[in-house]
């Protein structure tokens, strides 16, 4: 399975809460599909995920529409809540990354959306070939980062930002 993890677009920062995205957090989530093979280098989505939050909804719904793809809303990659104590906040995201394989079939290609601090967590929890520092580095609004997904083994494959 390939899996690639995006952060959401560039949020409006007048918009709290569930906000969606600014404008140019729009522009980029309309670039997305343009790094999809065959003009970019991503592969052809099978399943696209998003966090609930608008603004992650919103970045995926240009991919989503440009492969006729419904955009899969999963609780697992919303952002820690206030509310939410931090081994619970790790559990979930352990969980979800321990389900993958069992979730999607080999040939999948996953694109899923979440927030910094998912993402994060996701990146120091998996077993990877990257280097400590790209484990390390955050992700930027509309960053992602593709990985080939066997045996619980996430093998870098791009990166890149829309």
């Amino acid at each position: 399975m390939q899996l690639c993890l995006f952060r959401h677009a560039s949020r409006n920062p007048h918009d709290p809460g569930d906000g969606g995205l600014s404008e140019r957090g729009l522009e980029q989530a309309q670039a997305i599909p343009a790094h999809v093979s065959p003009a970019g280098p991503l592969p052809r989505p099978t399943h696209v995920l998003s966090s609930p939050k608008r603004r992650a909804r919103q970045t995926f719904a240009p991919l989503g529409e440009r492969y006729g793809l419904t955009v899969k809303v999963t609780a697992e990659l919303d952002e820690r809540g206030d509310a939410e104590p931090m081994d619970e906040f790790v559990a979930r995201v352990r969980g979800w990354l321990e389900g993958l394989e069992a979730s999607f079939t080999r040939d999948d290609v996953v694109f899923a959306c979440s927030h910094l601090d998912v993402l994060e967590e996701m990146m120091g929890l998996i077993a990877t070939d990257l280097a400590e520092f790209e484990i390390a580095r955050g992700f930027g609004p509309a960053e992602y980062r593709l990985f080939q997904v066997e045996g619980g083994y996430f093998a870098g494959k791009a990166a890149g930002r829309a």
